[in-house]
Order: C-alpha cells, then structure tokens, then sequence
C-alpha cells in the first residue's frame, strides 16, 4: 500500500521523470505527388504485375532523423524535426504509389500479394538527407530490378531539391519533393 505522502511526492515528480528522449518539435511524413484514381479498377496479367520491397539503408539513413551530410565523413541532423517512420518505409510506400499512377502495372503489397509478380524491384537507400554546402536535400537510390526471364539490372538515381533555411520544415518539405522526383525517375525506368 502506498502512503498518502509518498504518493503525492511521486505525483509531483511525475512531471520531472523523462522515460524517452524528449519529443521532436516537428514529426514529418512522406506524401506521394502522383495521383491515383480512388475507386480505379486495374487489370493485368500476372506478367504485368510488380513487387517493390523496402530498400535496404545505412544507419544513418535507417534513422527517423534528417542526417545533414557535414562533409565526406562528417555526420549532424537537424535539430526539432523527425520522420514518423524510417525513410526507408516511407520511399517504398512513395514508390509504389507512383509506379502505380505512372505505368500500367500493379503493385503488388509485399505483405500481402498471392501472386508471382513478373518484376521485383529492390535497392538501397544511400542518401536521404541534406548537402548544406549546397543547400540541397539529396535523395539517392541504388536500384535494383528483376524483369522477365530472370533478367536483373540495376541503376543509380539521384533526384535533388533546393532549401533556404536549413531547419525541420525547409529539410522535410524538399525531401518530400526529392523523393517524388525520384520515385517518378523509377517509374520511368520501370515501364
């Protein structure tokens, strides 16, 4: 049974005990710019159907902060902002979206899908942060596509955004922007 002061002490120190780093000021997500009809009936073939996996990344990518790439070695993020989930979760989801809307294939949910997909498309997210000597928000992807008849080829693709302000919401809005773009560079490549 706890007393009544030390319930009261405990209660007043409730305010003062931390049990997670503290709250970003900002919690950004990645929003696709391509649009799909909502109640669209699509139909292929199972030859003209896609996978797209969650790409592979780097620590530093893999982290729901915004690195800011201080140099060749050299590694910062900005302050007060936060992806509300791993970059590399949110260009799949970006990337799906856009294969969707841009090409004639189905995306197939990895969770999900019953069918052999013809195309399966993997990679690695290099980069998903900012060049402050540029003033740029960099997005580059090392892409990886299985077609037909066991065919493989991959591609580098590099899409770039400018910012003013280096700060939470400058860094999310035009890495937003570059993720569209590239996602949109895949797309292309995937058709």
């Amino acid at each position: 049974m706890i007393r009544p002061i030390a319930l009261g002490a405990l209660l007043a120190l409730g305010g003062c005990v931390s049990f997670g780093p503290k709250a970003p000021k900002t919690l950004m997500t990645l929003t696709t710019s391509a649009a799909v009809p909502t109640q669209a009936v699509r139909q292929a073939s199972v030859e003209n159907t896609i996978l797209i996996l969650t790409p592979t990344a780097s620590a530093a990518v893999s982290s729901v902060r915004i690195p800011v790439y201080d140099g060749a070695t050299m590694l910062s993020y900005v302050a007060d902002g936060a992806w509300n989930e791993p970059p590399a979760h949110a260009i799949q989801r970006v990337l799906s979206e856009t294969v969707t809307a841009r090409t004639s294939k189905i995306v197939l949910d990895p969770r999900q899908f019953g069918a052999n997909p013809t195309m399966r498309l993997s990679g690695q997210l290099q980069r998903f942060g900012i060049d402050p000597s540029a003033m740029q928000a960099v997005v580059t992807f090392d892409a990886q596509l299985s077609r037909e008849a066991g065919r493989l080829e991959t591609r580098r693709f590099e899409a770039k955004a400018p910012i003013s302000v280096l700060d939470a919401a400058q860094s999310g809005s035009a890495l937003n922007r570059a993720a569209n773009d590239l996602a949109a560079q895949v797309a292309d490549w995937v058709k």
